[in-house]
């Protein structure tokens, strides 16, 4: 079954969109640690945690956008990394 030329143009203009739109909403600016605590031991925790990870996440962000390799220990931190946000989702469920 073959697309006529006006779906593979509407599909492809909006693959066009989509592409641009994910560049343009995406993070330039690296956010700031929140300086107050809650109160909460086990919230006050997982916002440290999760913000030491996005540190780590960020630098390495950086690192791939100009194209400098990374080594080994960096790579295992981003694999542990992704390892906690699997196990967080996991735990929502």
């Amino acid at each position: 079954m073959k697309l006529s030329k006006n779906a593979l143009r509407i599909s492809l203009f909006g693959m066009a969109i989509l592409f641009f739109i994910s560049n343009t909403f995406s993070q330039t600016k690296q956010l700031k640690r929140l300086k107050s605590k809650v109160g909460i031991s086990s919230v006050d925790n997982f916002v440290t945690q999760s913000f030491d990870l996005y540190y780590k996440v960020y630098k390495y962000d950086d690192y791939a956008a100009d194209c400098k390799t990374l080594y080994d220990d960096a790579i295992d931190i981003l694999i542990q990394a992704e390892a906690t946000i699997q196990i967080n989702e996991a735990t929502k469920i």
